[in-house]
Parts: C-alpha cells; structure tokens; sequence
C-alpha cells in the first residue's frame, strides 16, 4: 500500500493527522488529471477534424477547431 502512494508521489497517511491531508493531496491529484483530461480530449478532437479531409471542408467544424484552439490557448 505504501509503495501505490510513492508512486503518486504522495506521503501514506500514518496517522490520523496525516488522513485528511493525504485526502487533500488525493483530490487536488484528481482534479488536475481530470483536467488534463479534457485538455487531451480537445487536442484530439483537433486533430481528428484536422485529419479528416471532409469534416475539414464543413464550416461548422472549422468553427470547433477554432474555438477549441481559443480555449487552449486562454489555459495556458
């Protein structure tokens, strides 16, 4: 069990003080791979419109592309 928490990069809750930060870390830790997530999710969803020759013709896709990479870039 200890060594799951090293592998997070997290210190295992050894006693009752330590429970509540580690729980801290855990959510804090789901959060941002959440997120990072949803980033990838529209970097895909790029590409793919990018790599599809007639979603690439479509006006309302190009539209996505471009708010998507709007979005992007607003997260950096």
């Amino acid at each position: 069990m200890i060594k799951k928490f090293t592998d997070l990069k997290l210190t295992a809750p050894l006693s009752q003080e330590d429970f509540e930060r580690t729980v801290v870390e855990l959510d804090q830790l789901r959060d941002a791979l959440i997120y990072w997530g949803k980033i990838i999710q529209r970097q895909n969803k790029i590409k793919f419109i990018r790599g599809a020759s007639k979603l690439k013709l479509i006006d309302e896709y190009e539209k996505m592309v471009n708010e998507e990479l709007a979005y992007i870039a607003n997260e950096k």
